[in-house]
């Protein structure tokens, strides 16, 4: 008899799941055996010894329950909601594209022709060049025109940052519907019809798609890869499952006309105003330099919903030196401590209960808690070898440690169906997240407490 169509996914689910599963007992699993083998009583421990003990408890419980938490909540969400399935294309509306670009000779010409080429019946692209200073608008204007299902406009204005490019774009678009990409990305030819089925539930007002890393041929690539895999399988699933997906990711994302107009309205009386043209319908804030996390998180303190679609691709091109990746991280970090102080000091008392809880779960335990703990453990650790020469501790929190990363790798490359090869660089993940993505953060941490300008482009 033959096997029906679905069964490999069906199969493919069901591993998912038990990986995501072997995923939380390994971490409450290492959590217990730290813990256990840190409270043991010993005579010949000296102040110094119990100091640190006590250090790697607290840090390494808190560390673990939450990620034991978040994974929790995945499976949940994963369980319990099912995905909608991609209708017919006599059934779907027309979706605006805007796509702000700036020096992207390199990428331009292959993002609008993923545009041309996705599985949609009805599409508006709107191609802005930002003011670039090599030849990106005139490698992207020869697109320009109507084509069967498809209308292209490429605009070029003087340079003014991302934002203001977006909020043109916004603007002159037509649609409904919105999605914003990055001009150095190229998306999946179905991922619009899985996106567009999200806004069949009136209570949803973006959604947010996959991001995967497209150039993955070096282990620095690879391992930004498996750092995405894993924000998109844990936190961004789990979050989903409340519809209270904090950031919708500029390479990929879907908005609600109305939800980016109320937006703008909330900004109209605001001094960041687009300097540019302050006639422009602007949903996208000139205030912090993490743009789409702001747009997102408004959109939330609003009342709309927001929810991740996995089966929504879109391939984007990662830093693949560290200086370049240094600087990307630099200003990622920079506008999230800026969409924090945003948070705690504007948003925080209009946010529900639900966009309250994932705030201080997710985003604000990681820009305030993790990447110092991550340092102070290692800190302690080697102290602990150093000074107190406990070299079995170290080594059983190490074999813990990667346990838990192994099996959360696992969990996320099987749930965002990536290969499987990228488990290769588990041993040296710790390593950079500890001293190169910790070390953009601590540089990041100053300049914004010193508020050193940052300029855009």
């Amino acid at each position: 008899m033959a096997r029906s169509a679905s069964e490999p996914t069906e199969r493919a689910g069901r591993i998912t799941v038990l990986l995501g599963i072997l995923a939380t007992v390994v971490t409450i699993g290492a959590l217990g055996g730290l813990f256990f083998t840190v409270i043991q009583p010993s005579n010949s421990l000296n102040s110094f010894q119990i100091l640190l003990r006590v250090i790697l408890v607290t840090l390494g419980l808190s560390l673990g329950v939450r990620q034991a938490i978040i994974l929790v909540l995945s499976l949940v969400g994963r369980r319990g909601k099912a995905k909608p399935e991609a209708t017919t294309q006599g059934e779907q509306p027309t979706i605006s594209i805007v796509m702000p670009a700036y020096n992207e000779s390199e990428n331009i010409r292959g993002s609008i022709q993923s545009v041309l080429e996705l599985d949609y019946p009805s599409i508006e692209l709107l191609v802005i060049d930002d003011g670039s200073s090599d030849d990106t608008y005139d490698i992207a204007k020869p697109y320009e025109g109507i084509y069967p299902g498809r209308t292209v406009v490429v605009i070029r204005k003087e340079n003014g940052g991302k934002s203001s490019a977006l909020n043109m774009g916004f603007s002159l678009s037509t649609s409904d519907f919105v999605l914003m990409i990055d001009a150095d990305t190229q998306i999946a030819r179905n991922a619009l019809g899985y996106m567009i089925e999200h806004m069949a539930d009136p209570t949803v007002d973006a959604v947010a798609g996959q991001v995967m890393v497209r150039n993955r041929s070096e282990v620095l690539t690879r391992l930004q890869a498996l750092e995405y895999l894993i924000a998109n399988s844990t936190i961004r699933a789990a979050q989903s499952f409340s519809k209270n997906v904090l950031l919708v990711p500029g390479p990929i994302g879907l908005f609600r006309r109305s939800a980016l107009e109320a937006v703008a309205e909330d900004l109209s009386t605001m001094p960041e105003r687009d300097p540019y043209d302050p006639q422009l319908v602007s949903p996208v804030s000139e205030a912090t330099f993490a743009e789409d996390f702001e747009t997102s998180l408004r959109v939330l303190v609003n009342g709309g919903g927001i929810t991740y679609e996995p089966r929504a691709v879109s391939q984007t091109r990662a830093p693949d030196n560290m200086q370049t990746l240094i600087n990307q991280r630099y200003r990622w970090i920079r506008g999230h401590f800026q969409v924090s102080r945003l948070y705690l000091q504007t948003l925080n008392g209009a946010s529900s209960p639900k966009l309250k809880f994932w705030m201080w779960l997710t985003f604000l335990f990681d820009i305030y808690v993790m990447p110092l703990a991550n340092v102070t453990i290692f800190l302690t650790l080697l102290m602990g070898v150093v000074l107190a020469g406990n070299i079995g501790l170290f080594i059983a929190i190490s074999i813990g440690t990667y346990l838990i990363f192994a099996s959360i790798f696992a969990y996320s490359i099987a749930s965002q169906r990536a290969p499987f090869t990228l488990m290769a660089v588990t041993p040296i993940f710790i390593f950079y997240q500890t001293f190169v993505l910790t070390g953009a953060y601590i540089i990041a941490l100053i300049d914004e407490t010193r508020r050193i300008k940052m300029e855009w482009n």
